[in-house]
């Protein structure tokens, strides 16, 4: 398997205190950091900004414990290259929509549909990087895994890790 990088899913559960950052910044001092995707950065940030515009203090602090934890060198920022973005385009011809799920729709049309070209650009920036994806969210990434797999032959899957790595 090659490093992991994690989505949002699965980055937006680091906060202060909690046992994943342990084990984040743990790998991260061993030379190891957790690589997250500038795209799940951007989410990570407009939620905590939304939250706290609606009042919500706590995301307010939280938002700028995440701006220090970055700037210290604790995750390792995966960028969306000309390669990526030109192969995200590519998916989003093939895949215009997210695939049905079970679950309860909790975003708008419009905001589902702005998570969605999220998901395939985060796939298309770990694709580049050489990396896997790490995600609860493992059905709307297979998709685009596949997706990826079936443009790009000639390079290494993308393979799709569920959950956290233990």
């Amino acid at each position: 398997m090659s490093a992991l990088v994690w989505d949002t899913t699965l980055a937006s559960r680091l906060r202060p205190g909690s046992p994943l950052l342990d084990d984040v910044s743990r790998q991260a001092s061993v030379g190891d950091p957790v690589g997250i995707t500038t795209i799940s950065l951007l989410e990570l940030s407009y939620g905590m900004r939304k939250a706290a515009d609606a009042g919500r203090s706590d995301f307010a602090r939280l938002h700028a414990w995440l701006r220090e934890f970055v700037a210290a060198g604790h995750t390792r920022v995966i960028t969306l290259g000309a390669d990526a973005a030109l192969l995200a385009g590519e998916v989003r011809a093939l895949l215009p929509v997210s695939p049905a799920s079970g679950r309860r729709r909790t975003r708008s049309k419009a905001e589902a549909r702005v998570a969605w070209v999220h998901d395939i650009q985060i796939a298309c920036a770990t694709w580049e990087a050489g990396c896997d994806i790490a995600t609860a969210d493992v059905d709307h990434f297979t998709a685009i895994a596949g997706c990826i797999n079936a443009i790009v032959l000639d390079a290494p899957p993308l393979e799709i890790v569920a959950g956290p790595p233990s």
